[in-house]
């Protein structure tokens, strides 16, 4: 019983242990924030406390040079000087008042900041990581579509990457000569998932979603194809002169200006341009094709192919 108690017991600390690791970053950030509000309160307080020190330092400074007159006007002198050893000894104790007063606040905010700059480094360590794992993943993924490509064919890996499938659609299609319309199935293709895992994908159809994650049209929309294909590459336009001015564009800005969901790994992903750039493409692609992709509903729509650099925000650099 006693031994069950004990490993129990471990478990139960290994697990805070764990949870307390786990969390470490929003626990030293919360005990940062605090401990400084604490240490301004803490000398606050203890500046009330600062006329009394300097009223008692005052009046012994003055008790010493009281002494110094009067052993003047025994020993019928003008003036004499008071005893330096003990003016020392009061500034001293003066001194050692004040750190007693304002040492511990001053510790105390010290220990604060050095939880809030540890909390900051976990963080940064971690989002590293992170990065890291990010590429590491994607640099397998682009492999496995390779290998996928060569086996299969491109077209195969195109509808595995895209999420679509052949599909048939019932459409009337008018006669010009003798203006008669019929009714007719043409072979599509037709979107078979919103490809929310793969933020190098987008369709950009009809609907959309809004900040909280309400299925709205999409404001940039256009049915017709030619409308839609001269809007998404002036957008791609200005996207790329967007990347020049600003050395850096993330994925995120490029799916606010087609009115696409916004993603976490979007805020990493993205494009930087500079003269040197050994692992960029140097300008940004929507990989446009005219092939038209329909939704559920019948809507026309396209694939959009990002080229983005991978994870770019530990890869920017200021201008010289």
């Amino acid at each position: 019983m006693k031994n069950k108690l004990i490993a129990k017991a471990c478990t139960n600390l290994q697990k805070v242990t764990y949870k307390a690791k786990v969390h470490s970053p929003e626990i030293l950030i919360v005990t940062g924030v605090i401990g400084i509000v604490g240490s301004a309160i803490w000398a606050c307080v203890n500046t009330t406390k600062v006329g009394d020190v300097l009223d008692e330092a005052k009046e012994k400074i003055d008790d010493i040079h009281a002494e110094a007159e009067e052993a003047a006007e025994k020993e019928e002198m003008e003036s004499a000087q008071p005893d330096e050893k003990k003016l020392v000894k009061v500034y001293a104790e003066t001194g050692l008042a004040f750190v007693k007063l304002y040492g511990p606040p001053v510790v105390m905010g010290a220990f604060s900041l050095a939880c809030i700059l540890a909390s900051n480094n976990i963080l940064r360590q971690r989002n590293a990581a992170l990065g890291a794992a990010y590429a590491t993943t994607l640099a397998g993924f682009n492999e496995y579509r390779e290998r996928v490509a060569k086996r299969f064919g491109e077209d195969v890996d195109r509808e595995l990457r895209y999420g679509t499938k052949d599909d048939k659609m019932e459409t009337t299609e008018t006669d010009p000569e003798t203006g008669k319309t019929k009714k007719i199935k043409k072979d599509i293709t037709r979107l078979n998932n919103d490809n929310d895992g793969d933020p190098f994908v987008r369709y950009f159809g009809k609907y959309t979603k809004d900040m909280q994650g309400n299925v709205v049209e999409n404001p940039q929309w256009e049915e017709n194809a030619d409308y839609r294909m001269m809007h998404l590459r002036a957008t791609e336009r200005y996207a790329n002169d967007l990347l020049v001015a600003r050395t850096y564009v993330s994925l995120n800005d490029v799916y606010d200006m087609l009115s696409i969901p916004r993603t976490q790994a979007g805020q990493m992903i993205g494009w930087v341009y500079s003269k040197n750039n050994e692992k960029g493409d140097n300008f940004i692609s929507f990989g446009l094709t005219d092939e038209v992709v329909y939704d559920e509903d019948g809507n026309p729509g396209t694939m959009l192919e990002f080229n983005a650099d991978g994870v770019v925000w530990d890869k920017l650099k200021l201008k010289k």
